[in-house]
């Protein structure tokens, strides 16, 4: 997916690393453009549509995994 998907220039080239689709809108990519604490990356989201633009998602890799858990705990009690 890395390296046979999107044009390297759109991503790897500014610095963000795709690893996993998000639903049809895009990417979620770590942006090696920005450390946070212990060299763990910020989470951005890559709009296949907006090519040149990258939405924050998440401070870290645990932070969206935390939230993902949490918001998949809570439609399964509804």
């Amino acid at each position: 997916m890395v390296f046979n998907g999107y044009p390297r220039e759109l991503l790897l080239d500014k610095g963000k690393i795709p690893f996993a689709n998000w639903s049809d809108w895009g990417l979620l990519c770590f942006d090696t453009t920005s450390k946070h604490i212990n060299n763990e990356y910020p989470i951005v989201l890559w709009d296949h549509e907006m090519f040149d633009e990258f939405e924050p998602m998440y401070i870290n890799f645990e932070a969206m995994i935390n939230e993902l858990d949490s918001e998949a705990k809570e439609n399964n009690a509804s």
